[in-house]
């Protein structure tokens, strides 16, 4: 997502939605995830939850804002603030009108 409101998409395996897509967010929907970010205490995280498995799914959330980015990568062992984070992020964009981007030939 973007300061515009402009959000990308790329679902590579074991998703609903394949390959890559766009949407609009609006401002509110940003600021909510935003805050709920701080609120669960994102910024403080490890920047990396993972291990020695290699064929478990990953997720990787990033945030800006406030002059302030973090990037956290989650594959195992991630708090539980983390996935309720992930969380609702889905419950707030997934439901939103994702267009397929279609490659140039």
């Amino acid at each position: 997502m973007y300061r515009s409101g402009f959000a990308t998409y790329d679902g590579r395996s074991n998703m609903e939605k394949q390959g890559k897509h766009t949407t609009r967010v609006d401002q509110a929907t940003m600021l909510a995830l935003f805050n709920k970010a701080e609120s669960l205490g994102f910024f403080a995280m490890q920047d990396k939850y993972d291990g020695e498995v290699t064929d478990l799914p990953s997720t990787v959330i990033r945030v800006s804002g406030g002059g302030v980015t973090k990037k956290v990568i989650g594959r195992v062992g991630q708090p539980a603030g983390f996935k309720a984070l992930a969380a609702f992020a889905d419950e707030q964009l997934l439901p939103l009108p994702w267009k397929p981007l279609v490659a140039e030939p």
